[in-house]
């Protein structure tokens, strides 16, 4: 048997998820984003998030974070429950939490890299919900996906 090594991404495989509607999102409020690359057809095996924070005073926090749900849909076309855009109640179901996402506890710009997550061949929707603490700045917020396979030579 041979040795299996990580494929390296491509530019295709590197997406932001989620931008504008990151900006202002109050705390313990959901964001439902869209839908990730089909991976039906790209059959990645893991993925790897990256969220970037404009500057935001978390010193008073914490343990803040956001958290990344993926929520898949089983048919392709119909999605498990999502939770609620903008509900600060109604969250997606536990199961598909995939990534906290900490942050320091200080007064600056933020930046979170997620370690890599295990994806079927199927499509998601990503939400995430902010637990920092303060709502996100207004302006200047992302979400990015990477994903990757292995080769085995």
């Amino acid at each position: 048997m041979g040795n299996s090594t990580y494929i390296a991404p491509v530019v295709q495989g590197t997406e932001t998820l989620m931008s504008t509607d990151l900006n202002s999102l109050a705390d313990d409020t959901v964001n439902v984003g869209a839908v990730l690359p089909d991976n039906t057809s790209n059959q990645y095996f893991y993925a790897e998030f990256e969220l970037v924070l404009a500057s935001v005073d978390l010193s008073a926090q914490s343990n803040p974070a956001v958290e990344l749900y993926l929520v898949p849909s089983y048919d392709g076309t119909n999605y498990a429950d999502t939770g609620t855009d903008a509900s600060s109640t109604v969250y997606p179901p536990a199961q598909y939490l995939s990534a906290v996402l900490g942050v320091a506890e200080t007064n600056a710009a933020h930046r979170a890299v997620s370690q890599h997550v295990m994806i079927d061949p199927i499509k998601y929707t990503p939400v995430v919900v902010n637990k920092t603490g303060a709502a996100l700045a207004a302006a200047g917020n992302t979400l990015k996906s990477k994903y990757y396979t292995v080769t085995t030579a």
